[in-house]
């Protein structure tokens, strides 16, 4: 079965409907919110010797991650030895890792700016083959500005060829490139239609943004029914952000003491800083030492307003604006047509 058969026939799965979350027909939570193949737990931390085994074995994919594992840990000299054979196995992402290395003063290269045009030659030209990570990796390059100017046109060619290969998180990064006003303008419904399907697709931080075109009414009528059910779906993927969404939903816009503290809790328990300030004040009144406890973890991370609360000679810094965006052209260029989008099957 081929990527966009499997993603079309995700739209046709049942939408699983959590406890605390309100009844809707079936109908439409298909539509709106796709089943995914299962949850998705937040993912653990590289295991070194099974990368180092497949590696070993012949996978590239797995020497890049050892590689970027070992740089992430500053074991430089590990991360250089599995650049350079990831490199000789024709592979220019190894190029770039080295380059990197060489731009920290991690490593010393005799011409590292002629290692990284090296290394983006041969992934172009995979990427020009039709490789879906070979394109993800170019669009990312045009995103970030890392290698090459930032380009969101160019960013979203690659990512339209990624799609087209098979790659769901492209999906995503059209989605976000549509919904920021990254190409050209905002477009609210050419967004959700990405977000739609890379969600479809298991990719729980697309089934937030689902649920937040929802929630807000951006490219469709609001439903907060609708949003709730794939809120949900997102947070049981193990999305912190739709966790702590959740906890807002159930204190704001549909009152529900015990669920708002629930999902408060699960997002806490995973490290996010609102969901530790909310903690504190929700039980401010009701139970001070857990409040204290969470404001203190809110202050820890930096939390602003827990800062205030806890410290009222504290001011924070004014925050600064970001540039304005230069003016885009009215009309886009002509360029790779639209990846095949799958749409909402009726059984």
């Amino acid at each position: 079965m081929n990527t966009r058969h499997l993603i079309a026939a995700l739209f046709l799965a049942p939408c699983l409907v959590f406890a605390g979350s309100p009844s809707v027909n079936a109908q439409e939570a298909r539509d709106v919110c796709p089943a995914v193949p299962s949850a998705h737990p937040p993912a653990a931390a590289p295991d070194l010797a099974a990368l180092k085994e497949e590696a070993q074995d012949g996978s590239i994919g797995s020497a890049i991650s050892l590689a970027n594992e070992y740089a992430r840990l500053k074991n430089f000299p590990e991360a250089e030895k599995w650049y350079r054979l990831v490199l000789y196995k024709g592979d220019g992402k190894g190029a770039l890792g080295l380059y990197e290395l060489s731009k920290k003063g991690a490593i010393k290269l005799d011409d590292a700016e002629g290692v990284k045009r090296y290394g983006l030659g041969l992934i172009e030209a995979d990427a020009s083959k039709g490789n879906g990570g070979s394109a993800m990796t170019m669009a990312e390059l045009y995103l970030t500005g890392q290698s090459y100017a930032t380009d969101y046109d160019k960013a979203r060619e690659w990512f339209i060829i990624a799609a087209q290969a098979g790659k769901p998180a492209a999906f995503y990064e059209l989605g976000l490139l549509h919904s920021n006003g990254l190409y050209h303008e905002i477009a609210p419904v050419q967004a959700l239609r990405y977000f739609k399907a890379a969600a479809a697709a298991g990719i729980a931080p697309a089934t937030r943004q689902v649920a937040i075109a929802y929630h807000m009414g951006s490219g469709v009528a609001k439903d907060l029914d609708q949003a709730i059910i794939c809120y949900t779906r997102s947070a049981e993927q193990g999305d912190v952000m739709a966790m702590r969404d959740l906890g807002n939903i159930y204190r704001i816009d549909r009152p529900n003491a015990g669920l708002s503290e629930s999902w408060y809790k699960r997002a806490a328990a995973l490290g996010d800083v609102d969901a530790h300030y909310a903690l504190g004040m929700l039980y401010e009144n009701t139970n001070p030492p857990a409040s204290q406890n969470h404001l203190a973890e809110a202050v820890k991370l930096k939390h602003h307003l827990a800062r205030v609360k806890s410290d009222p000679s504290y001011v924070p810094a004014p925050e600064v604006k970001a540039p304005p965006k230069t003016a885009a052209p009215s009309v886009p260029p002509a360029s790779t047509p639209e990846p095949a989008q799958p749409e909402p099957l009726k059984p």
